[in-house]
């Protein structure tokens, strides 16, 4: 009876986190005006502060430090490319890699999505307030960085248990 109540709140609290996760990957793929007057996902606002931060970055490193794949940091790139937001120039001691650079306009972006985001925290903080203590949204906070990191290393482990396989190979 107790092993059937631990599976249902384990089951529940799976369902719970799944939920979360898919509203969370909507929102960030969802466009939206960010106080520049031009629609941007989320996953593009937040890589351009990445890149602001970091002038002169590669895909690859992108990849590493947001723990994405090069392939979804190249899209990503591409499309911010395409409104202008960066520009690419060839490294001087390699020529296949590119270094990625933020416009104005994408500074701008960067800029309007911070500001954004702190409207967002702090709206989210007061309604979450009406409900729990603040100590109970820190520790929320504390235990969702934990997560974060345990996900990071399975995400590794992942990719590296998975490198070289073939997804499209058939049984034989």
């Amino acid at each position: 009876e107790e092993e059937k109540a631990d599976i249902d709140r384990l089951s529940k609290n799976a369902n719970t986190f799944y939920k979360a996760v898919s509203l969370t990957n909507r929102l960030n793929a969802a466009p939206n005006d960010y106080g520049t007057g031009e629609m941007s996902s989320m996953a593009e606002a937040h890589m351009m502060i990445d890149i602001c931060g970091n002038p002169g970055i590669t895909v690859g490193e992108l990849a590493e430090m947001t723990q994405r794949t090069p392939s979804a940091i190249s899209q990503v790139v591409s499309k911010l490319e395409c409104k202008g937001c960066v520009y690419k120039e060839r490294g001087e001691e390699n020529y296949r890699l590119y270094h990625i650079y933020p416009t104005e306009k994408g500074r701008r972006l960067a800029v309007a999505h911070e500001k954004y985001d702190i409207e967002q925290m702090t709206a989210s903080q007061k309604m979450m307030l009406t409900r729990f203590t603040q100590e109970e949204i820190d520790l929320f906070y504390r235990i969702l960085d934990f997560y974060n990191g345990m996900i990071g290393l399975e995400l590794q482990e992942l990719r590296t248990k998975n490198s070289g396989k073939n997804r499209c190979e058939k049984d034989n």
